[in-house]
């Protein structure tokens, strides 16, 4: 029997397929990124996973025998769009069509979380793939070490208005 706090695969899959995006988690417009940026290859890894998860230890604030335990477990996890690696090399990667100030916050939280919860593994180069980057904060991300990849100018607007 399988607890009811856990999302079966063909769940998953039937939810991928009901919001037509092939990533967990990723909206449309996240996707379309995402995949021009991969058809490009602006982007490149030995191979990646998706939906990551770090954190979550405001969980411990519920008390363990409260059955939606498992739940806020899950829930209160920070999800990471993309861990790429390229060779020795791990990227933790934030998907989104404008390279904004909550993209900022979370490549680096992300980076932080990942040395956290693994300890003596190299440390992870956070990188924000976007079809706009928020030309006010682009300084920022590279002060704070956050590789930015942006599609080209004349792609961006037809990757975020769906017609690429």
């Amino acid at each position: 029997m399988t607890s009811p706090h856990l999302i079966t695969a063909g769940n998953l899959r039937a939810a991928q397929v009901l919001r037509r995006v092939p990533f967990p988690h990723m909206g449309p417009a996240d996707t379309r990124v995402w995949q021009a940026v991969l058809r490009l290859g602006l982007a490149k890894f030995d191979r990646v996973e998706y939906d990551v998860r770090l954190g979550g230890s405001g969980s411990e604030l519920v008390a363990g025998h409260e059955q939606h335990k498992p739940m806020w477990e899950s829930l209160l996890q920070k999800r990471v769009d993309v861990v790429g690696f390229r060779g020795k090399e791990t990227f933790v990667v934030e998907v989104k069509p404008v390279a904004g100030h909550s993209a900022l916050g979370q490549c680096i939280a992300y980076r932080e979380l990942w040395v956290k919860e693994k300890p003596g593994a190299v440390k992870p180069r956070a990188m924000c793939v976007c079809a706009l980057v928020d030309p006010d904060l682009a300084p920022i991300f590279q002060a704070y070490g956050v590789d930015v990849v942006v599609l080209p100018a004349g792609l961006a607007d037809d990757v975020l208005s769906g017609r690429a």
